[in-house]
C-alpha cells in the first residue's frame, strides 16, 4: 500500500540509511544476499506460497544472515479473518519448521509465545533463523 509506505518513509526520516520498498515477497526486488535480516512480521498469514516467500526471504539474505518472524499459530477462525484476505489460517510449528528447513534455512528458535485470552484467542508463533554460511 503506498500509503504505508508514504507514511514509514515520514516517521523514520530522521535515519538516512532506512528506507522502505514496496514489492512483493514471493519476488523480492532486491538482489542475491544484500542484507543481514529480514523480517517476516505478520506476512505468511497473507502469502498464498509462504515456502515461496521464505525461500525469496533465503535468497536475499547474506551468508549467517538472520529471518525474524513471527505469525499465527493454525486456528479455526476464518469468520474473523476473512476480512483480512489471509491465506492459510496460521501454521502449525512443525509445519512451520519444516518450511522454513526447505527454505535453506537453519531454524534457531521457533515456538508459541503469546495465546491471547480473549476470544478469539490467537496464538502468536515467534521464530528466528539462520542462512548457514558456507
Amino acid at each position: 500500500d503506498p500509503k504505508v509506505v508514504a507514511a514509514g518513509t515520514r516517521r523514520l526520516a530522521r535515519w538516512p540509511h532506512v528506507r522502505f520498498v514496496q514489492g512483493d515477497m514471493h519476488e523480492l526486488p532486491f538482489d542475491d544476499e544484500s542484507f543481514d535480516r529480514v523480517f517476516l512480521l505478520n506476512a505468511l498469514t497473507y502469502s498464498q506460497h509462504p515456502r515461496q516467500a521464505l525461500r525469496e526471504a533465503t535468497r536475499v539474505l547474506r551468508p549467517g544472515g538472520r529471518v525474524v518472524l513471527s505469525t499465527l499459530e493454525r486456528h479455526e477462525h476464518e469468520d474473523v479473518v476473512s476480512d483480512y484476505d489471509h491465506h492459510p489460517p496460521g501454521f502449525s510449528v512443525a509445519t512451520l519448521r519444516a518450511n522454513i528447513r526447505k527454505a535453506g534455512l537453519t531454524c534457531r528458535t521457533l515456538s508459541v509465545t503469546h495465546r491471547e485470552t480473549k476470544a478469539p484467542g490467537f496464538s502468536i508463533i515467534i521464530g528466528l533463523a539462520e542462512k548457514e554460511s558456507p
